[in-house]
């Protein structure tokens, strides 16, 4: 009885910790598999930012951050042309697709993840590259990245009514 008590605090403890991350009146509020799931996002989602500091690191190394015979201005240029590529190329993903997101969300869902593992790898490998490939690969991981953002984004809500039970899918 005496371990039983402790488990409930211990529960209990951990549930005050947490209750920040959690919903309004955790666990009744949402489904059972919600806890798991959101351990496995926001391990996914640690690794996914640790990757992108590598990544940004590999990409201003190709930028020339360091190197002496390259300009803050060609930097720069590169930068906006990786942005602007990235931003219409979301743009026209989400003008074809939009109406399609809300159908198949398992597999836009899995879209992103894969389409965001290939824009990671793009831009780790980009500073390898030849100069002549560098703008080219970057601006292709920038689509790519764009396209995550629009497909995750759109999707994200049948994932929070899944789990919602208690009226509560903003929370």
């Amino acid at each position: 009885n005496h371990t039983s008590e402790n488990s409930i605090k211990r529960r209990n403890y951990l549930l005050n910790l947490f209750s920040f991350a959690l919903p309004k009146n955790y666990p009744v509020s949402v489904t059972s598999d919600y806890f798991l799931f959101q351990i496995f996002d926001s391990i996914q989602g640690l690794c996914s930012y640790l990757r992108g500091i590598l990544c940004t690191q590999a990409v201003l190394v190709g930028l020339g951050v360091g190197d002496t015979e390259k300009t803050a201005l060609s930097a720069a240029l590169l930068w906006f042309i990786r942005d602007f590529t990235g931003m219409l190329g979301g743009a026209l993903f989400a003008y074809k697709y939009c109406l399609k997101f809300g159908h198949n969300v398992k597999n836009w869902r899995f879209f992103a993840d894969v389409s965001n593992n290939i824009a990671l790898a793009l831009d780790l490998c980009s500073s390898l590259l030849p100069t002549s490939y560098f703008i080219l690969v970057i601006s292709l991981s920038s689509i790519l990245k764009a396209m995550v953002g629009i497909a995750a984004g759109a999707t994200r809500a049948s994932l929070s009514q899944h789990f919602a039970v208690d009226n509560n899918i903003t929370d």
